[in-house]
C-alpha cells in the first residue's frame, strides 16, 4: 500500500486544527478513516482518548506504533460497516467524506450521530471545492448549529502532487 512506502504520508495534524484543539475542552475522540493517525496522535498527545479507525492495517498499525504511550484505540474497519456503542464528545471526519457519493455521506453522518455526546460537536475537514453548506443541508433535519469554520492552508505536501488548494474545517 502507499502506507508502506511512505511512513509520514501525510505529515503533521495541520497547524489551523492543532490551533483550534489545543484550548478545546478534554475528551473522548472518534477519528474516522484516521489514515496514519497524525490527528489522532495530536488529540492523545494533548490529553485527549482517542478511538482511531481505518481500513487500512499498515496505517493503524504505524499509528499505534508511534502512539506508544498515548491514549488511542485502534480499529481497522470500513466506516459503512463499523458498529459502535460508544459515545463522543468529538467524532472527526478529516478529508474522508468527500470519497463517498452524498447518499453514503448522508448514511454515515447519520449513522454515527447516534456516538455524539450531548453538546458533543461533529468536526468535518473537506477540500476547498465543497462548502460548508453542503454538510449543514446532509445534517437535516436537526439543531445543528457551524460553530466555526476555518481554512487550512497548511496543508501537507505529498511527493509528485501538484498543491495549490487548501482545506475547509468546520
Amino acid at each position: 500500500t502507499t502506507y508502506t512506502k511512505n511512513a509520514d504520508m501525510f505529515g503533521h495534524a495541520y497547524q489551523e486544527f492543532q490551533d483550534y484543539f489545543r484550548n478545546y475542552p478534554k475528551g473522548s475522540v472518534l477519528d474516522l478513516g484516521c489514515g496514519q493517525g497524525r490527528d489522532s496522535i495530536f488529540l492523545a498527545s494533548i490529553g485527549h482518548k482517542v478511538t482511531a479507525v481505518d481500513n487500512s492495517q499498515v496505517g493503524v498499525s504505524q499509528m499505534l506504533e508511534k502512539a506508544k504511550g498515548l491514549e488511542i484505540k485502534g480499529i481497522v474497519s470500513d466506516v459503512l460497516n463499523l458498529k459502535l456503542d460508544d459515545r463522543f464528545d468529538i467524532i472527526l471526519f478529516d478529508m474522508i467524506l468527500h470519497s463517498f457519493e452524498k447518499t453514503q455521506q448522508q448514511k454515515i453522518l447519520r449513522k454515527y450521530l447516534h456516538c455524539l455526546n450531548k453538546d458533543g460537536i461533529i468536526c468535518i475537514v473537506f477540500p476547498d471545492d465543497m462548502n460548508s453548506s453542503y454538510f449543514m443541508d446532509i445534517l437535516k433535519p436537526g439543531n445543528w448549529v457551524l460553530l466555526d469554520e476555518i481554512v487550512i492552508k497548511d496543508v501537507p505536501i505529498i511527493p509528485g502532487e501538484k498543491n495549490d488548494y487548501t482545506f475547509n474545517m468546520m
